[in-house]
């Protein structure tokens, strides 16, 4: 039988390293900069592109993990790697000079385009290098990262900002980076000719998706006539984006994604629908904590811990009941509303403070359910796709409602802001009266939309099966 230690055996250990290090590289930096992020504001300003700083990452990912997919079959695993984290490495670069928000978001924008080659690359050369029955051990592995991340993230944020300034959180990442791509070039320096040179990689459809939903997003958050352009320019590029998806042979997605009565099109769509609550909520929980409560950057980005920590843990325990996938999404479905609701109820009130982590808790329990039963309805439905195309979607259907969650929460934000929200003396706790009653409201109005958004994907989540079906 297997055990972890196999991974690191000789002529295995440097490639297991590499891997479990680069992921580790990317998972921090999600949650480090998800807790710094209110400093950031606080610098700059830009409150109408906070949500932005981490919807352009999440984006950026949904942009290029179809692509570094076929990419580490086309280039290897040595191409692919150094694209993806010679990209990432720009946008660390960007942020550590960055001046305004605007040069943030672009940051952020070019990491998460590297990053997308990191949630797509490891499993290619997992399945490529390592023996079927390792495999699962390998997976666990890169997965357990983010688990672990979760707790030092947030910690390793506040301590970064105490001690060395935010530009660290990203400058920290040339040197480390470096050191991880010498070390993946090292493991794989004997890997030999790409296993699919001739495979075909299509560059621009998921670039024009992101394109045409960062275009709608936009038009959300201006005024006409302004609004009236970017709308008009969204739906010429989504008009582009059908056309051109459907003369290609590996589309980004299938067309039946976006039918909710069609097998595959509800676990995309429920999937995006969570995420967007999730991520929404996700985005402004810490700014809140810091705001209205006064807490440091330590004790509000803790928040994030606490939801990966039910999120991880109920992951684990809910596989033997994987034969009920409708009861799961349901209950699932139904548990992230509560913590949402939760929420609302407790800002709206402005008072028990702990029960916020408590109540985000039970939305992190809530993610727990529905995507591994979402994820495992995508395998069941694979035999009537093309390999990965159905498993692929799904997982494209999470990344991009993460895109979509905080764009959205903010655009509900900046109502609630208006004009009157200014972030100078966050991290003192000395808000201005008028700009704490303005943060109050643009909260609760980013929170009732997430709500909203939950409670369209519970919808579609009771069209699952009562009990599991391989089609």
């Amino acid at each position: 039988m297997p055990t972890y230690l196999d991974l690191f055996r000789p002529g295995r250990a440097s490639l297991s390293l590499a891997l479990l290090t680069a992921i580790t590289l990317v998972a921090l930096d999600v949650l480090i900069v998800g807790t710094v992020l209110p400093t950031l504001l606080e610098n700059f300003g830009g409150i109408s592109l906070y949500a932005w700083a981490l919807g352009a990452y999440n984006l950026g990912n949904f942009a290029t993990i179809p692509i570094f997919s076929v990419l580490t079959g086309k280039w290897g695993g040595r191409g692919a790697f150094s694209l993806a984290l010679g990209i990432f490495l720009l946008g660390a670069l960007v942020g550590t000079i960055a001046s305004s928000m605007e040069m943030i978001v672009v940051a952020r924008l070019l990491q998460g385009l590297g990053a997308g080659g990191f949630f797509a690359i490891p499993f290619a050369l997992i399945a490529r290098f390592y023996p079927s029955d390792l495999q699962p051990r390998a997976v666990g592995l890169v997965s357990s990262v983010w688990g672990v991340s979760a707790l030092l993230g947030p910690i390793a944020g506040a301590i970064i900002l105490k001690y060395l300034g935010w530009r660290w959180v990203f400058a920290f990442n040339l040197p480390v980076g470096i050191g991880i791509w010498l070390l993946a070039l090292f493991s794989l320096r004997g890997e030999g000719k790409p296993p699919e040179p001739k495979a075909q990689v299509n560059w621009v459809g998921p670039l024009l998706f992101a394109v045409w939903t960062a275009l709608f997003l936009e038009a959300l958050a201006h005024r006409f006539p302004f609004n009236l352009v970017l709308l008009l320019s969204g739906g010429l590029s989504f008009f582009v984006f059908w056309q051109y998806e459907g003369r290609q042979v590996n589309p980004t997605i299938p067309r039946e994604v976006w039918s909710p009565k069609k097998p595959l099109g509800v676990a995309f769509l429920a999937m995006a629908l969570s995420a967007i609550a999730f991520g929404g909520a996700e985005t402004y929980l810490p700014l809140l904590l810091q705001g209205l409560y006064q807490k440091s950057p330590l004790e509000a980005g803790a928040i994030l811990t606490v939801g990966s920590i039910g999120w991880s843990f109920t992951s684990v325990i809910i596989a033997k009941y994987a034969n009920h996938p409708r009861s799961l999404a349901v209950w699932g479905s139904m548990l992230l509303a509560l913590g949402l609701l939760g929420l609302v109820g407790i800002f709206a009130l402005h008072n028990f403070m702990f029960g916020i982590y408590i109540f985000w808790f039970i939305s992190g329990i809530g993610m727990g359910m529905v995507v591994p039963t979402y994820n495992t309805r995508a395998i069941d439905l694979k035999n009537r796709f093309p390999d990965g195309v159905a498993t692929g979607s799904v997982l494209l259907g999470m990344t991009w409602g993460f895109a979509l969650g905080a764009p959205l929460a903010g655009v509900a934000a900046g109502w609630g802001f208006g004009k009157h929200f200014n972030p100078q003396g966050l991290s003192q706790g000395l808000l201005p009266a008028l700009s704490e009653a303005a943060l109050h409201r643009g909260g609760l109005y980013a929170l009732v939309t997430c709500l909203f958004f939950i409670g369209l994907s519970l919808v579609i989540a009771r069209r699952l099966p009562t009990t599991r079906e391989i089609l």
